[in-house]
């Protein structure tokens, strides 16, 4: 029987897993579920596993005149377009139809045949394998359907909000993007500039809300932990400074994290309810910008230079996460 430990570390969408023979020798030092879109681990990443040679003839290809101009070009050429547009782009770029986090037994002719408490599973793989999977987050809950079942954050249309099928944290995304995503304790957070010329998409598990700014969509995504919201910023007539709105449970009060550099966090009489870990932002080539937050009062704002040599569109992911219902 092969061994394999998936550790799901939720500052992204990606997962590590390894998988481990029963003699104990590696099967696959790394297997990796890197990310499609909105996560911190740059879609580029994978080029580390095959050495230093591979990330510089990356390195190489970006720089090259060709991507210059390309990049160049990306400046101007999605400005103005509509909702399914932007969508598309969105999913050729970015692959946001792909789902953040699926459970295991979800992949192709993956099947799981016996679950091993809270966070342990049996699973026979496509080629007949079989491993035991072991999760840092619950496999099965029972706040969506009302008994112990396999957690699903695939979206349910409430009649004026989408909520995850079986979830650990439940979480409801308004269908509007001014009515934001609702948390546990009260937390509700929406974005600031929330324009409703278009109505909003479901677009894998993530509620996407076109034209919320000049050219700019919003989406959110439930994650096990919380949400995920990003905006995807198509041109340079995007603003690189794009604002959340939190309305707070009674007592607390958002903030600079003390704790992660970066980081932002909801504090109620010095606990921290709900963290968010430093953000990041995706070009279209894969590259990373770096974002920072400042806070004013209830509002957190997210800052990434848009300016110079940048491949848009660009896909800002803060991530949304609770101290609760993880244990």
């Amino acid at each position: 029987m092969l061994v394999s430990c998936v550790g799901s570390l939720c500052i992204g969408l990606g997962a590590w897993s390894a998988a481990v023979s029963a003699e104990g020798l590696p099967v696959s030092s790394v297997s990796a579920a890197l990310p499609v879109a909105g996560d911190l681990v740059p879609s580029g990443a994978e080029v580390l596993l095959g050495g230093e040679g591979a990330w510089e003839a990356r390195e190489a290809s970006l720089s090259s005149p060709e991507a210059a101009s390309q990049r160049e070009q990306s400046r101007t050429e999605y400005e103005g377009i509509g909702g399914p547009e932007a969508i598309a782009l969105a999913e050729s770029k970015f692959g946001i139809e792909n789902p953040g986090w699926t459970p295991p037994g979800s992949g192709e002719g993956g099947q799981i045949t016996k679950y091993i408490g809270e966070d342990a599973a049996q699973e026979r793989t496509a080629g007949g394998q079989h491993v035991l999977l072991a999760s840092s987050v619950p496999l099965r809950s029972a706040v969506g359907s009302g008994q112990l079942a396999p957690v699903s954050l695939g979206l349910v249309d409430r009649g004026g909000s989408f909520v995850p099928a079986n979830p650990l944290v439940p979480v409801s995304i308004s269908t509007s993007a001014s009515g934001g995503v609702t948390f546990p304790l009260g937390l509700n957070v929406a974005p600031v500039q929330a324009a409703s010329g278009e109505a909003s998409v479901v677009v894998g598990d993530r509620v996407v809300y076109p034209s919320t700014a000049k050219d700019t969509s919003f989406m959110v995504e439930p994650t096990p932990a919380g949400a995920e919201v990003s905006w995807e910023l198509l041109s340079q007539s995007s603003s690189g400074e794009n604002s959340l709105a939190f309305s707070l449970p009674e007592g607390a009060t958002l903030q600079l994290s003390s704790k992660v550099h970066g980081g932002a966090e909801v504090v109620r009489e010095g606990e921290a309810l709900f963290v968010l870990p430093p953000a990041f932002a995706k070009e279209a080539d894969g590259s990373v910008l770096p974002v920072s937050y400042t806070v004013h009062g209830d509002v957190l704002t997210t800052h990434v230079n848009l300016e110079g040599s940048v491949a848009f569109p660009v896909m800002v992911d803060p991530l949304i996460e609770g101290n609760y219902g993880m244990g």
